[in-house]
């Protein structure tokens, strides 16, 4: 038997071939490694931030950190410091939406409360609110400074240096009865409400001054109500405690007024007729009535 001699088979392999191949699949590999490294790493980053972002949110508003505890109130001397807190508390009681305090220290809203509060109190000129972090707030406050009483067709007022009448008063009250405070009485009766301009600038300054200078140029001391026909008149009344009564006129002035008074004081009414004198009538300029009981 004759046996054919196989032919052995030659292979040939391009130089690299192989180690090219095996390179592009580590390659390949890596990329896909990184690629998810990065996918990672952004979803951790954001995932991060959202905490980071919630725990700041949770801390400011639902925490209760940043809740108002202390209401502090200064410059009240009439009003009752704890009606002005209890508006406050009142105002921030309760939550938005059902979520979030209304006390919160950054919510919280002065120029509000400012607003609210000259509103129910209206014997004070000024409010202003601070905020101190992170839980307290100081109200202060500055009462309206009240120069007479003004008493008409309804409740006694008081007036204040702008004419405005603004607060009920008792005159029966022990504190007013140890004030020597003017009482003006408009016998016209009409009706004032709350706030109303009572008086012009003019006409209030007339009021206060002429008291004092009654007093100082002439040496008599007079009742504390002063009363008047009607304010627009611009006549006023007022009775010395000698018991006659002198009737003046804004429009004359102060000064005039007084130097009438006393010329017809010493020149035309003796000390003796004093006694039953019933009014001086200074309401013309220049002229001067008087009259005896």
């Amino acid at each position: 038997m004759f046996f054919r001699k196989s032919k052995k088979r030659k292979f040939f392999f391009r130089a690299g071939s192989a180690i090219s191949g095996g390179a592009g699949s580590v390659r390949s590999y890596s990329k896909k490694s990184s690629e998810k490294k990065n996918i990672f790493g952004r979803i951790l980053y954001w995932l991060v931030f959202l905490i980071f972002i919630g725990a700041i949110i949770y801390t400011l508003f639902f925490s209760g950190f940043l809740n108002i505890q202390t209401i502090k109130v200064d410059g009240s001397e009439k009003i009752d410091a704890e009606k002005i807190k209890q508006l406050v508390r009142n105002e921030i009681s309760g939550k938005y939406f059902n979520l979030i305090d209304k006390n919160n220290f950054l919510l919280a809203s002065g120029k509000k409360w400012e607003n609210k509060i000259k509103e129910e109190f209206k014997t004070l000129e000024e409010v202003k609110i601070k905020k101190v972090f992170p839980e307290r707030v100081e109200i202060l406050v500055q009462e309206r400074d009240f120069l007479f009483i003004f008493c008409s067709g309804g409740p006694c007022l008081m007036v204040d240096k702008n004419g405005e009448a603004l607060t009920i008063v008792d005159l029966n009250s022990d504190e007013l009865q140890r004030e020597d405070r003017i009482i003006l009485i408009d016998e016209s009766n009409r009706e004032v409400n709350f706030g109303d301009e009572i008086l012009d600038k003019e006409f209030l300054d007339f009021i206060l001054k002429i008291k004092e200078k009654i007093r100082t140029s002439n040496g008599l001391e007079i009742e504390t109500e002063i009363k008047t026909p009607r304010l627009i008149s611009g006549d006023i009344i007022i009775k010395t405690k000698e018991g006659w009564s002198i009737y003046l006129n804004k429009d004359i002035g102060v000064d005039r007024l007084m130097n009438m008074l006393k010329i017809v004081l010493e020149n035309k009414i003796t000390v003796e007729e004093r006694v039953n004198l019933d009014y001086i009538d200074l309401r013309i300029d220049s002229k001067v009535y008087y009259k005896l009981k």
